[in-house]
């Protein structure tokens, strides 16, 4: 008979299973230690009982992931990092392979195919014929995000948080973000988040952070003389004789 590796919660589930098996635990009681469903619990303590212990491994363990990134991609990543930024560490390494008007100047100077680079981006063959025409089209800054430097669509109008800073001045000057935005909704009808409460606050100057908040306690200063003390007698009482 093998060995079976399994975790610590594996084994946890196992002690518990073998109780509930054996009548020392009811099956509510099973599902409140694992944090599970009565369904969960019946459905182990069936494979508990057919197949044994081996049977409470996940049944993924020792395979490969689902999204494991593949041995190709990852041999081309670290032929470029041996050729182009063998003296980078790893996170610079990271951002230069992932500079898309680098590679793709490479793929119009033909030094690498497109399957290359579509490997090498994370993208398919399509995604990257349309990056290149627009890298073609227009040169690097077609790359950008089209939706970069514009306002968001959700973003809130600047009325309403001139709106909403006005009234925690006339009303709640002494309220914290979270209280004041609880009483914009109730009062006010007016709802705004908290967090964005408190960054319109912070930069109206309602409201300190938790760092601008702090208080440091003013240092002792030194004595002139070593081993000078002062000492302070606040008793009625003569604790000393004359």
């Amino acid at each position: 008979m093998g060995w079976v590796l399994m975790s610590e919660r594996d084994l946890n589930r196992v002690e518990v299973l073998s109780q509930v098996d054996d009548g020392r635990l009811t099956v509510d009681d099973g599902a409140a230690m694992l944090a599970m469903s009565r369904r969960q619990i019946f459905r182990l303590l069936k494979r508990f009982r057919s197949d044994g212990v081996a049977s409470i491994r996940h049944k993924t363990r020792g395979r490969r992931p689902n999204n494991r990134i593949s041995d190709v991609r990852r041999a081309l990543a670290l032929s470029l990092i041996r050729e182009s930024y063998a003296d980078y560490g790893p996170t610079l390494a990271a951002e230069m392979l992932e500079d898309r008007v680098k590679v793709l100047s490479q793929v119009t100077h033909g030094e690498m195919t497109v399957v290359s680079l579509a490997h090498v981006l994370g993208l398919s063959r399509s995604q990257v014929h349309r990056l290149l025409h627009a890298f073609r089209k227009d040169g690097a800054p077609g790359i950008r995000h089209k939706a970069r430097g514009r306002p968001s669509n959700n973003a809130i109008d600047p009325a309403v948080r001139e709106y909403a800073v006005t009234l925690v001045q006339d009303h709640y000057g002494d309220f914290g973000p979270t209280l004041a935005a609880e009483m914009l909704a109730k009062h006010h009808g007016l709802k705004v988040s908290r967090e964005t409460l408190r960054k319109w606050m912070m930069a109206d100057g309602l409201w300190l952070s938790r760092r601008q908040r702090r208080s440091f306690q003013q240092p002792r200063l030194r004595r002139d003389c070593y081993g000078e003390l002062i000492q302070i007698d606040g008793s009625e009482h003569h604790w000393f004789e004359e």
